[in-house]
């Protein structure tokens, strides 16, 4: 595993020769064998990856448990149809769900649509299981026309047309040419508060905010 001694805060091993200069025995994995070595490894390789594993198990139940997937509402304007979206609830790491087929070529897309408030973490790495797939970070802070303007930067020459009519709600409408179809749309969000009417319960927390997924 590769050191970032100015980064680590778990200490090192260093070799001082009588002429001043050192040697790093940790970063340039000089000890490769022997209790020390096996215990280096315990310490930058085995507890990391049990720790990621850890991790991804806490936030597949936290979500499995918390999140909160809401349809969206049909519409139709003129020749073109689509989805509504109220995004008022959706949270830094919540998402929006579109799924959509070219139909000129039969071709399913999904696009996930994930609230990034930190301009640090955009643009976000494209995640998606299928090259016909996409996963693309927006940040909120902006208000709606943003928002909007970020979507459509975002996603492409995909025919899809995007606008906010009223509010905090997100529309997605087909071009009206039959070059596309939006199939469905929906927002995952996570669960707040106990008395919402659904089976969600808002038990996991990062610090003092929900843990969002």
């Amino acid at each position: 595993m590769e050191q970032h001694p100015a980064l680590s805060t778990a200490g090192t091993l260093t070799l001082n020769f009588p002429n001043g200069a050192s040697v790093d025995m940790i970063e340039t994995n000089a000890i490769q064998s022997g209790r020390v070595g096996a215990d280096l490894k315990l310490r930058d390789s085995t507890l990391v990856q049990a720790q990621t594993q850890l991790d991804q198990l806490a936030a597949t139940l936290a979500g499995s448990l918390s999140d909160l997937t809401t349809a969206g509402t049909t519409v139709v304007s003129g020749s073109k149809a689509g989805f509504d979206l109220d995004l008022s609830n959706v949270l830094p790491g919540n998402s929006i769900n579109l799924t959509y087929t070219d139909t000129a070529t039969n071709t399913p897309h999904q696009i996930t649509i994930v609230r990034v408030d930190d301009p640090t973490a955009l643009p976000l790495p494209n995640t998606a299981a299928s090259p016909n797939d996409k996963v693309i970070g927006v940040n909120f802070q902006g208000g709606m026309a943003s928002i909007v303007s970020q979507i459509t930067a975002a996603v492409g020459n995909t025919n899809l047309q995007f606008s906010n009519p009223a509010g905090s709600t997100l529309r997605v409408l087909d071009n009206g040419a039959a070059a596309v179809s939006v199939n469905a749309a929906s927002t995952t969000v996570t669960t707040t508060a106990l008395a919402n009417g659904n089976t969600q319960l808002a038990v996991f927390t990062d610090g003092s905010t929900p843990y969002t997924t």
